[in-house]
């Protein structure tokens, strides 16, 4: 019973500090598979605006 309460308390720290840095990461700089992403989405806007391919995208 003792082990329970414990690791339900763990749990419940473990919850906050990803809801943390859920938080946080927000206000940090975005991770590299945001930035690529990201790039990837812009590509896609520039290809659709310049009529394909003639950037080397």
């Amino acid at each position: 019973m003792e082990n329970q309460l414990r690791n339900e308390e763990m749990q419940r720290i473990q919850d906050r500090g990803i809801e943390f840095n859920r938080k946080t990461r927000t206000k940090t700089q975005p991770s590299a598979e945001d930035l690529v992403e990201e790039i990837k989405q812009e590509k896609k806007i520039i290809n659709r605006v310049d009529g394909g391919e003639k950037n080397g995208f």
